[in-house]
């Protein structure tokens, strides 16, 4: 992932290029700006690192932050309410 490419939200779930060293690869982020806090999903350790780094070592996108716009809904009649 290029930096620059993709833009950063609180909560997505992110692979990056070199595992922690409890072995774990993915963390969450918790926090944005110049520095960036992300949290391993492995032993729950938090972590800062400049934004520049962070984004050359973002492999990939796992999962969205939770009430981001993801693929919209097929047309059809609304959910019925009960």
């Amino acid at each position: 992932m290029r930096p620059g490419e993709h833009r950063f939200v609180v909560g997505e779930v992110v692979e990056m290029k070199k595992p922690h060293p409890c072995g774990a690869a993915q963390w969450e982020i918790w926090r944005t700006g110049i520095d960036f806090g992300i949290k391993c999903l492995g032993c729950g350790r938090r972590v800062m690192i400049p934004r520049k780094k962070f984004e050359r070592q973002v492999r990939r996108v796992v999962s969205p932050a939770p009430g981001a716009p993801g693929p919209s809904r097929p047309p059809g009649p609304p959910p019925r309410e009960r």
